[in-house]
């Protein structure tokens, strides 16, 4: 879970800053058997800003990765008879 917020400008006047605001929540869930990893964020903001010409934005984003790293790693098990 995460909060984000930050000013930027358009120009190089530095007058009448863009505000972005948003807020993120993701979940990871871990595969017992094979080691594998699916993690799952959504990303809600708005983007501001004080210039009439510039309208109100909001955005929304999913993020889907898969991790498999853990796979190439595995050694086998030694049996020591």
């Amino acid at each position: 879970m995460g909060f984000h917020k930050i000013d930027y400008y358009l120009s190089d006047l530095k007058k009448d800053p863009v505000s972005e605001l948003s807020f993120a929540f993701g979940i990871g869930v871990r595969s017992r058997s094979f080691g594998h990893r699916v993690d799952i964020s959504i990303q809600i903001g708005r983007r501001d800003s004080l210039l009439p010409a510039v309208q109100t934005e909001r955005f929304y984003g999913l993020s889907i990765g898969v991790t498999t790293a853990e796979l190439w790693f595995i050694r086998p098990m030694k049996k020591w008879d």
